[in-house]
C-alpha cells in the first residue's frame, strides 16, 4: 500500500483561503467544478502531492441522497474538513462511491470510517501522481515556484487505526492533538485548519 499525498479541506465557502496561499508563494495549478456533487475546488500540485481547497457550491446536490454519503455538507459546516487520498490496498473496509461527474464505471473507494462526518474523509486516488504527468501538465506545478515536494502531518484528538495504517505508509506523520493537516514546502510551514473561513 502507498498513499498518494493528497490532501484537502473544505472551507465554508470560496473564501479568502486563495488568497493566503498566494502570498505563501504556490500558484493555482488547476480548478474544476464537479457536477452533481455540489463543489468545487482549485488544486496545488506538487511533484509527489496534492492540496486541494474545496467548497460547496449547490447545497441541493450536496444533499443529494447521491452524494449524502460523503458528508461533504456536514464536513462543510461542522464535521471533520480534512480529506486525505490513499493509493493501493488497505485492510480497513470501503465502499464505492459514483459521483456524477464520473463515468459509471468508475468508483471511489471511500472509507466506512468516513460515514462519520466528525471523522476525515479517507478515500482511495483515480489519477496518476503529477511527477508522472505529461511535460506540458507539469508546467503548472510548484516546483515553478521553488517547491517541488510537499510533507503532511496530521493531528487528530483521538486514535483512529485507519489514519494509522495510512501513516504507516511513511507518506505523513501522524499526533495527537485537534485536527489539523499541516502542509510543508520549502522551508514554510502551513496549517489547512488555519485557512477555513472564520466563523
Amino acid at each position: 500500500m502507498g498513499l498518494e499525498l493528497h490532501v484537502f479541506v473544505l472551507l465554508d465557502s470560496r473564501g479568502p483561503a486563495r488568497e493566503t496561499l498566494r502570498r505563501e508563494g504556490l500558484v493555482e495549478t488547476y480548478e474544476r467544478a464537479h457536477p452533481g456533487q455540489g463543489t468545487a475546488n482549485v488544486c496545488y500540485a506538487f511533484d509527489n502531492a496534492f492540496v486541494e481547497l474545496l467548497w460547496i457550491e449547490d447545497e441541493s446536490d450536496a444533499r443529494h441522497p447521491r452524494t449524502a454519503r460523503t458528508r461533504l455538507w456536514e464536513r462543510s459546516h461542522h464535521g471533520c474538513p480534512f480529506g486525505i487520498c490513499w493509493r493501493g490496498e488497505v485492510s480497513f473496509e470501503t465502499w464505492d462511491y459514483h459521483p456524477q461527474y464520473l463515468p459509471q464505471e468508475r468508483a471511489i473507494s471511500v472509507a466506512t470510517l468516513s460515514d462519520d462526518p466528525a471523522q476525515p474523509m479517507l478515500f482511495a486516488a483515480l489519477g496518476k501522481a503529477p511527477s508522472t504527468w505529461p511535460e506540458d501538465r507539469q508546467r503548472g506545478l510548484q516546483r515553478a515556484s521553488g517547491f517541488s515536494k510537499l510533507a503532511l502531518h496530521i493531528s487528530a484528538p483521538h486514535r483512529v487505526p485507519e489514519l494509522e495504517e495510512l501513516a504507516r505508509g511513511g507518506v505523513f506523520t501522524l499526533s495527537e492533538g485537534p485536527w489539523d493537516a499541516r502542509i510543508a514546502f520549502g522551508e514554510k510551514t502551513l496549517s489547512l485548519a488555519a485557512l477555513r473561513d472564520p466563523r
